[in-house]
């Protein structure tokens, strides 16, 4: 089943980290040059379509490919390449697979044809499942379609296509797999009917069913995602008890939950950031900003996201006056997202007030 927030389409700007980590490394050359490697070497193919306003490509980049588990698999078992899919022969690469959304990493034979795909961001230890499930030749779309073909009355075989294809972004093909499921498994026997159940209800956006079903699913694979849509919906109601409430069970269920902090730190960083953009705001209120955007900071720490914190850090300082802390944070964003527009627009009004001040 697609879980609600793992699968996350990148809407903002990409900009080149400066971090310096290990690394997974990227062949060069042509996509021929690399599919007659994986061909000659007898290995999959990974290709990594990303873009130049992709922020989740920077996040796998600084999560996925540092992790040493990762490099050492993908280097033994795969050829990686990454290719930009709006330029160059990235644009016709994107269009022979389909690629709609990034960064979408898609695993091909040395033929070319597909073997299996990644749609979006997923941590790195999701990741490394999955690349060892593809280097298997498990859990892949070929796979679980052949599981279903030989027995296309099992739950389960219906259950884990759908999921699959809605993991991959085919949400519409998946739907007649977990239709089968409601249908066919209604005192969830199996543990998947209440999964579907619950994804109808996430859709739907209906909070009072959502909490109905975490009382009679109070195990259920998705409770997290369950959880994370109850406190985002008090967010959106400013529903300040709501939000405690669900913030708290969120800290201490999953406290070591990408997603789970990535949104507590959203939360924190949006009311800092308000206040950073509002032009009436008091001393008080404007200090009161900057202990929100730290208070965020731990929830993003190892990623693209740590960077924002600071970035919101120096527009507050330089409300208040205070330039060379406002330069200093502004230079800490940059260490972590070094080309971003609208950092390095923040840091050269800094510097023009520096300069007028000498």
């Amino acid at each position: 089943m697609k879980k609600l927030f793992l699968i996350i389409v990148s809407i903002f700007i990409l900009n080149n980290s400066s971090y310096s980590l290990n690394e997974l490394q990227f062949e060069a050359g042509s996509f021929n040059d690399v599919l007659q490697k994986a061909k000659s070497e007898n290995k999959v193919l990974m290709i990594d379509f990303i873009t130049d306003w992709c922020v989740w490509c920077i996040q796998t980049d600084l999560k996925v490919y540092t992790n040493p588990e990762i490099i050492d698999f993908a280097d033994k078992n795969q050829i990686n390449w990454k290719v930009d899919a709006e330029k160059g022969e990235g644009i016709d690469l994107a269009k022979k697979y389909n690629v709609k959304g990034f960064p979408t990493i898609v695993f091909v034979d040395g033929d070319g044809n597909e073997v299996d795909r990644i749609y979006g961001y997923i941590p790195p230890k999701d990741f490394l499942t999955q690349i060892q499930n593809i280097a298997a030749g498990k859990k892949t779309i070929k796979d679980l379609t052949g599981i279903y073909e030989s027995n296309p009355s099992d739950v389960k075989a219906n259950y884990e296509l759908g999921e699959k294809l809605a993991s991959i972004g085919r949400s519409d093909d998946a739907k007649k797999y977990f239709e089968f499921v409601v249908t066919n498994d209604a005192e969830n026997t199996s543990g998947y009917y209440d999964d579907v159940i619950f994804q109808k209800t996430f859709e739907k956006g209906d909070t009072t069913e959502i909490l109905t079903l975490i009382g009679k699913y109070p195990e259920s694979n998705v409770l997290k995602d369950a959880y994370i849509t109850l406190f985002n919906k008090a967010i959106e109601v400013d529903n300040k008890d709501g939000i405690e409430y669900y913030r708290t069970i969120l800290e201490e269920k999953y406290r070591d939950d990408e997603f789970a902090n990535f949104y507590i730190g959203q939360y924190f960083l949006g009311k800092g950031s308000k206040i950073a953009k509002d032009e009436k705001a008091t001393r008080e209120m404007t200090i009161e900003g900057i202990e929100w955007a730290e208070k965020s900071a731990p929830y993003f720490k190892g990623g693209v996201f740590e960077a924002s914190p600071n970035n919101v850090k120096s527009q507050l300082y330089y409300n208040l006056g205070e330039y060379d802390k406002s330069l200093e944070y502004i230079n800490n964003a940059l260490k972590i997202w070094s080309t971003r527009k609208s950092y390095l627009d923040q840091k050269k009004k800094v510097e023009d007030k520096l300069a007028e001040k000498k």
